[in-house]
């Protein structure tokens, strides 16, 4: 999972609890498609409510 450095820390406890991956990255969902791209990622967001989903579409859902 991908979100940016404006994402709760409650997210990346829970992730991680889980065994989930996440990282963090500049605000903007440029950034998060980046990233996404760069190590596989399947799922990426910001707090503006983009969702980003690189297996169906590279952009945004907002």
């Amino acid at each position: 999972v991908v979100s940016t450095v404006m994402s709760n820390i409650g997210l990346e406890i829970a992730l991680r609890k889980k065994g989930i991956d996440f990282v963090r990255t500049d605000v903007g969902d440029k950034y998060v498609l980046d990233e996404l791209l760069k190590n596989g990622g399947e799922l990426g967001g910001e707090q503006s409510g983009h969702i980003i989903f690189p297996n169906r579409s590279l952009a945004g859902d907002g």
